[in-house]
């Protein structure tokens, strides 16, 4: 069984008349239409930034995705130039950006 790990034999391959499984579509949970939620994009982002300075934490409860989410759309704005940093605020002791959109 371990032996083609020393080397002495070839590895188990599978043969080629064994039996795949196969999920069938009724076994596949599919999430119906109403469930899919849409993420925020970028432009939803700068929608909302342009009518308010906000931190990243801000912008994720606003528009119900995670913080995270938020700030890599931030950073991707404000590469585009299409968002600047305006200030900075505390939060549990660390220095958080504001951020303003550019319209």
């Amino acid at each position: 069984m371990i032996e083609h790990l020393f080397g002495l034999t070839a590895p188990f391959t599978r043969p080629a008349n064994a039996p795949v499984r196969r999920i069938t579509p009724l076994q596949e949970k599919r999430a119906k239409p109403e469930e899919v939620k849409r993420s925020a994009s970028r432009e939803d982002v700068h929608r909302l930034i342009c009518t308010k300075t906000m931190i990243a934490a801000e912008v994720g409860e606003a528009l119900s995705i995670s913080t995270k989410a938020a700030a890599a759309h931030l950073r991707r704005l404000e590469e585009a130039r299409q968002a600047y940093r305006c200030g900075e605020v505390m939060v549990n002791g660390r220095r958080v950006p504001k951020f303003r959109g550019v319209q």
